[in-house]
């Protein structure tokens, strides 16, 4: 009766209580930068504060995230820059653009994309054959 008790309270907590920081990532689409800020949790941060400095820390501009946590702006000729994201409950996160993660194109899956991808399968299989298996073993057991 208490386990069903504390399972009840759990469900009834707001799903933002959960979430303990802020994810930030960002990418190039076209002539812009696009950013989407998330709750570790996984909820979009809608209505997040965002700002864009220079590396001495000078402003470049600011805006406020959509209902998807997204932002975009254009590039700014300034680089490296930071771009900082702010929730109104005071979470906090950064993300630096330098000239080591312009090289790389978010649109295009990584090897290690690629190997999760293959993973996931391969454990997805085998759960499957051992779910067969442990029925069939259970059938048997049974005759």
């Amino acid at each position: 009766m208490i386990a069903f008790s504390c399972l009840i309270f759990l469900l009834l907590l707001p799903t933002d209580s959960f979430a303990h920081g802020i994810n930030i990532s960002a990418w190039i689409e076209g002539d812009r930068v696009v950013s989407e800020s998330k709750f570790s949790s996984g909820t979009a941060l809608s209505h997040g504060k965002i700002t864009v400095i220079d590396e001495s820390g000078k402003p470049l501009l600011q805006g406020t995230t959509d209902h998807d946590g997204k932002f975009s702006f254009p590039i700014p000729e300034q680089k490296p820059f930071t771009i900082i994201v702010n929730s109104t409950d005071g979470h906090r996160a950064e993300w630096t653009w330098n000239a080591e993660n312009s090289q790389r194109s978010s649109s295009q899956p990584g090897m290690k994309d690629l190997f999760a991808g293959v993973g996931y399968i391969v454990g997805l299989i085998g759960l499957g054959t051992y779910l067969h298996y442990r029925k069939k073993l259970k059938d048997l057991s049974q005759s």
